[in-house]
C-alpha cells in the first residue's frame, strides 16, 4: 500500500463512484474513448503495484475492468517485471 496519509481512502472513494456511475461492461463493439483508456490503465497499474484491491466489493468496476483487459490492445501491453516508479 501507498504510504501517504488518506491515499487508500481517496482510491476507495473514486472506486466508489465508478461502481455507482459504470453501467457495466463495454459492448464489444464499442469503441472505446480517452477516458475508458484512462481508467483501464490507472487500474491496471493499481492492479500491478498491488496498490488497492479496487475491485473487491464493487462487482461493476470488477466486470468492466475484466472485460477490457481483455481488450488485444490491453492485451500487448500488460505490465510486468520490476519496475521503478
Amino acid at each position: 500500500m501507498h504510504s501517504e496519509p488518506g491515499f487508500p481512502e481517496k482510491i476507495a472513494a473514486a472506486c466508489d463512484l465508478l461502481e455507482r456511475e459504470l453501467d457495466g461492461a463495454l459492448p464489444v463493439d464499442t469503441v472505446p474513448d480517452i477516458g475508458d483508456i484512462a481508467l483501464a490503465t490507472a487500474l491496471s497499474w493499481i492492479a500491478f503495484r498491488h496498490i488497492y484491491p479496487f475491485a473487491d466489493g464493487r462487482p461493476r468496476l470488477s466486470a468492466w475492468y475484466t472485460h477490457f483487459s481483455q481488450r488485444p490492445s490491453m492485451l500487448a501491453t500488460t505490465l510486468s517485471g520490476d519496475t521503478r516508479d
